[in-house]
């Protein structure tokens, strides 16, 4: 098996629950972090969000993304990706691949009783798909509106924004997720703005993330569109994860 190096996305309180393969522990939104705290997880081994290239001040709108973008930024590695402190991959099925240069070993989807949009919408509310399409059809971001419709024609979501590949795709595919969701964060561009109309009922939790739950769709859009966004020739894998309680 090639050297797959793993980035487990922890928060403050929530710290990973499991270990796999060459695993490393990052603290999303250290910059938040209390300092005694923060010495107590150094002591642990972890690494922050908060040093080199960095979102980390991003964290209540980007929440794990913080962590990836990190990871894309600051480390070099043969293979490399991203779980979370209680969702991990199926080790013995990793175990059993031979890594492709040209695949992107992605989290096994859910199935939703209803299409993808609308389960959006449904649990966060139209808001961030309308800032999505704003920004598609205004030509800022590499997103044809159409692609945003296509999540109402499948009833499937790979989660959590966890994903892993050989370095130099692992990093096109980031270049491409970020290039996209810290445009559309840029809300007073829009007519939408998300910050100046809330989800009318929906908690703050979901307000403030609207940036992390688009980038779990737009990455499901890439993985569906492949060879537009990566070229021919690329693949996509599903990998069986567990969701530790």
């Amino acid at each position: 098996m090639n050297n797959l190096t793993l980035y487990c996305n922890c928060y403050n309180e929530h710290e990973n629950l499991h270990t796999q393969f060459d695993q490393k522990n990052i603290m999303c939104g250290s910059v938040n972090l209390d300092l005694n705290y923060k010495a107590k997880l150094l002591n642990k081994n972890f690494l922050f969000d908060d040093t080199g290239d960095n979102i980390s001040n991003l964290n209540k709108y980007f929440s794990d993304l913080t962590g990836l973008y990190w990871v894309w930024k600051n480390t070099n590695h043969e293979f490399v990706g991203t779980n979370q402190w209680r969702r991990y991959y199926n080790a013995q099925f990793i175990n059993q691949l031979k890594f492709n240069d040209k695949t992107i070993y992605v989290s096994e989807p859910y199935k939703f009783g209803l299409n993808t949009y609308d389960q959006y919408v449904y649990n966060h509310g139209e808001i961030g798909l309308l800032i999505l399409k704003e920004a598609a059809s205004k030509g800022n971001i590499k997103l044809e509106p159409n692609l945003v419709d296509k999540l109402k024609s499948i009833n499937f979501l790979s989660p959590a924004n966890m994903f892993f590949a050989q370095n130099a795709l692992f990093n096109k595919l980031c270049s491409i997720l970020f290039e996209i969701i810290l445009e559309v964060y840029e809300g007073s561009k829009y007519s939408l703005p998300y910050i100046q109309k809330p989800i009318e009922g929906a908690p703050e939790y979901n307000n403030n993330r609207v940036p992390a739950f688009l980038a779990e769709r737009v990455l499901n859009i890439i993985y569906i569109e492949k060879d537009y966004y990566l070229g021919t020739g690329y693949d996509v894998v599903s990998v069986p994860w567990r969701h530790h309680d």
